[in-house]
C-alpha cells in the first residue's frame, strides 16, 4: 500500500469510504470535511486527524513561546549583571509533560474569560429580561506561567521549573524558600490562626512546599486530577 498513490488508494477504496493519509486508513465519507480544493470536494485528512494535528500545534508552538521567554529573561539578567545565568536546558516535550493544566501550587485550573453577551434574567417584576453583560473574569487564573523555581541556581532546567497561575507566580517572584516561611509565620502570628486557602499566608505555605519539592508538589496535583477525570468517566459509563 505504501507504494500507491493517493489517488490510487480512493480509487480501490470500499464504498462510502476514504482514506485518510494522517492514520493511514479507510475511513467513512462523513468523517472528512468538506474542502474544494481537496479531491473530490473532500479534506485529505479526516476530521479526528485534523483535531490532533491542530492539539500538536497548539501545545508546541506555546511550549516553544515559553522557552523563548525563558531565553529572553536569561539574556536580560546577564545583561543587567544580577547574576551569571547559564543557558536555558528545556525541550518543548518536556515542557509538555510538566505542564499538567493546574497551578503546581495552589492547584487552581486556568479558565478563559467569560466574552461580553446578552444574558435572560429574572426583572423586579419577576419577568424574564434580557441584560448585557459585560466581559468579565471569574476569579480563576486566566493561563499557567513557566516559573524558574530558584532563581539561585541560575538555570530554567529540568527540575527547577514548574507551571504556577498568575496570582501563585506573582506572590512568589524571585523569593527564596527562606524569605517565604518567614513570610508565612509574620502572616500566621498577625492573623493568630492559620486561615485556609486561598488565605494569603497560606498561599505562602503552599509556595515554600512547592519551592522545597516542585515535582513531588506536581505529582500531588497531578494524582489529583487525574483521579477525577476517571472517577467523572466511571461515572458517566
Amino acid at each position: 500500500m505504501e507504494n500507491k498513490t493517493y489517488a490510487d488508494l480512493n480509487a480501490a477504496a470500499p464504498t462510502g469510504m476514504r482514506y485518510c493519509t494522517h492514520f493511514k486508513e479507510f475511513r467513512p465519507q462523513e468523517d472528512f470535511a468538506r474542502l474544494p480544493r481537496g479531491p473530490n470536494g473532500l479534506n485529505w485528512y479526516c476530521r479526528e486527524a485534523n483535531a490532533a494535528k491542530a492539539g500538536a500545534s497548539i501545545r508546541k508552538h506555546w511550549a516553544r513561546k515559553d522557552i523563548i521567554d525563558a531565553v529572553k529573561r536569561t539574556r536580560l539578567r546577564n545583561a543587567e549583571g544580577k547574576a551569571d545565568w547559564r543557558p536555558v536546558d528545556l525541550t518543548s516535550e518536556y515542557l509538555e509533560s510538566i505542564n499538567i493544566g493546574v497551578c503546581h501550587c495552589c492547584g487552581a485550573i486556568p479558565q478563559a474569560r467569560v466574552p461580553a453577551q446578552r444574558v435572560t434574567a429574572i426583572g423586579e417584576d419577576g419577568e424574564p429580561v434580557e441584560v448585557w453583560r459585560p466581559e468579565m473574569s471569574v476569579h480563576v487564573p486566566l493561563k499557567l506561567e513557566l516559573d524558574c523555581v530558584r532563581p539561585d541556581l541560575r538555570q530554567y532546567c529540568p527540575g527547577n521549573v514548574g507551571y504556577l497561575c498568575q496570582t501563585c507566580n506573582g506572590t512568589k517572584s524571585n523569593h527564596s524558600l527562606t524569605w517565604l516561611l518567614d513570610r508565612f509565620d509574620r502572616l500566621r502570628i498577625n492573623a493568630g490562626t492559620l486561615i485556609v486557602s486561598p488565605s494569603p499566608a497560606m498561599r505562602l505555605w503552599m509556595l515554600a512546599l512547592y519551592v522545597a519539592d516542585p515535582e513531588g508538589r506536581r505529582e500531588h496535583y497531578r494524582a489529583i486530577y487525574e483521579g477525577r477525570t476517571n472517577e467523572g468517566q466511571s461515572h458517566a459509563e
